[in-house]
């Protein structure tokens, strides 16, 4: 039997003396497309940094195809929360794909003609090869997006984990996302999102998790009663609101209650 692509059992995982997440159990199956969903604060982060071995468990297991994560991850592409990059670094978008190849080149301090290719191909399946020489602070934040996606699919990745990657974009711009994400699945990469865009449930995702400390997934692309009582507080009737809004409430969690 092939091993799973990210198999998680029983992990327990926080920071200094509190747990953020407690006795978590999920899987990322070959080919999938599930999102996880959750409030503020309720370890959908801290989950992603548990699985790229960031954060060591406190208790429980992580295998990325049978491997623990600190081998396992090379396996991963990962694109970060668009806040968490500076626009303000000298560097081009080709230099910034480049790095994406550092999980296979490590230290060496030059590209080889077939990891520039590589990038090439990543930066054209983006549509942003007419891009290449710009620097990261002239791009759009729509552009910029395309640019850490394309890092992260440069080395040919199985799996490819997003952290919020359409917050801040325009509609155009996350359904752009979203049809570069869905021919990304059609080839056969295994793929994990962290969202607070319920509108993006519908987009092609095949499952759903929630997590707020603990996690309940579902099989389908579905927010289920146990959901809403794990990680909204609100009833179901303002999550339906929010797939038509887009909007985000106070608390983080996408339902939309402070329009009313």
């Amino acid at each position: 039997m092939d091993e799973l692509p990210i198999e998680i059992r029983g992990l327990t995982a926080g920071y200094g003396n509190e747990a953020i997440l407690r006795d978590i159990c999920l899987e990322l199956r070959p080919n999938d497309f599930l999102a996880v969903i959750g409030p503020n604060g309720g370890g959908k982060t801290t989950l992603f940094r548990s699985i790229l071995g960031l954060i060591p468990p406190t208790s429980g297991s992580i295998k990325i195809y049978g491997e623990e994560p600190s081998k396992g991850v090379r396996n991963i592409g990962y694109v970060p929360q668009f806040g968490a990059f500076d626009k303000s670094y000298p560097i081009s978008a080709e230099e910034v794909v480049l790095m994406g190849m550092r999980v296979r080149k490590g230290y060496r301090p030059y590209y080889s003609r077939e990891e520039k290719a590589m990038a090439d191909k990543a930066m054209e399946y983006t549509g942003m090869e007419e891009f290449r020489g710009k620097r990261i602070g002239d791009l759009s934040g729509g552009q910029l997006q395309r640019v850490l996606l394309a890092r992260a699919l440069a080395p040919e990745p199985k799996i490819l984990l997003l952290d919020e990657p359409t917050a801040s974009l325009d509609p155009s711009m996350k359904d752009c996302t979203y049809d570069i994400l869905k021919k990304v699945s059609s080839e056969g990469v295994s793929i994990m999102l962290i969202t607070h865009d319920m509108a993006s449930i519908s987009h092609d995702v095949k499952r759903l998790a929630c997590i707020n400390r603990r996690i309940i997934c579902n099989d389908r692309p579905e927010i289920t009663e146990e959901m809403v009582e794990l990680g909204f507080h609100c009833p179901p009737e303002f999550l339906k609101f929010s797939h038509s809004s887009g909007s985000t409430c106070k608390c983080g969690c996408g339902c939309g209650r402070d329009k009313e």
